[in-house]
Formats: C-alpha cells, sequence, structure tokens
C-alpha cells in the first residue's frame, strides 16, 4: 500500500520530513526522461544513442503552518527547502510513495508557487499548498 505522503531531506538522508499530498493522483510516480542523440556514421548510417536514464515528479504537498505530528514538515521547514543556499542543502533525497529513495533537485527553487487554503494565514493550524518540482540528479 503507497503512502499519502512522499519524504524529503536536505542533510544526506540524516532526517527526513514527510509532505502530505493534497491529490491522491499527484503525479508522484518517476516520469522517465531519457535524452537521445541521432548522428551519421562515416558510411552514412544513423546511429542512435540515448543518454543517462532520469526520472522528474511534480506534486502539491499539503502543509500545516505549526504541524504537530512526529515527522511532518511544517511550513518553515518546506520554505527552507526552496531558500537553501549551501551546496549540502541543495543536494536533497526524495523519497517517493512506496519508499524508493533517489537524489533529487529542486527544480522549481527560483519560483516556488505557495497558496494558503486556511482564512488566517498565520493561525498555527493554518494549511498551505506547495507545488514541488523534483528531477533526479
Amino acid at each position: 500500500m503507497a503512502n499519502n505522503y512522499v519524504e524529503l531531506s536536505n542533510n544526506g538522508g540524516a532526517n527526513y520530513y514527510r509532505f502530505e499530498l493534497m491529490y491522491s493522483d499527484d503525479p508522484t510516480e518517476d516520469v522517465p526522461d531519457v535524452p537521445s542523440e541521432v548522428s551519421a556514421t562515416l558510411d552514412g548510417t544513423s546511429v542512435i544513442s540515448f543518454g543517462a536514464h532520469r526520472r522528474s515528479w511534480a506534486f502539491d504537498a499539503r502543509v500545516i503552518r505549526n504541524d504537530l505530528r512526529s515527522g511532518y514538515a511544517t511550513l518553515s521547514i518546506a520554505k527552507g527547502f526552496f531558500s537553501a543556499t549551501t551546496i549540502a542543502a541543495n543536494q536533497l533525497k526524495f523519497r517517493d510513495r512506496t519508499g524508493t529513495t533517489y537524489d533529487v533537485v529542486l527544480v522549481n527553487k527560483g519560483s516556488p508557487r505557495m497558496r494558503c487554503l486556511s482564512t488566517n494565514h498565520y493561525a498555527d493550524d493554518a494549511v498551505w499548498v506547495i507545488e514541488f518540482k523534483l528531477r533526479q540528479i
């Protein structure tokens, strides 16, 4: 049974933070990306070479501003993934719904899409939705 959350770590996998999925059908399963190159040989035949297989994920995570559940990310922790400046903090580990772990980068780091679903944005139980776009490295 797959979980209704995914996990991210910004410290090499020492600590993982859970992010609840906004929609159960979010594409949190990998989308393969296999670059290819076509070129001609000296005798005129075509040769196709394939690059490294990479995966990508895109999902909306539901985050409670001050989540008291053990292991779940708060709003400030979630924002920290987008504002990290050190190399180590930008080398993320992603654990998908089945428990498989990948080394990833945050593709939308420069333009995170966040919105609050609650009337009072500053309440401890305010629910925020944050878009994550990840790519395997």
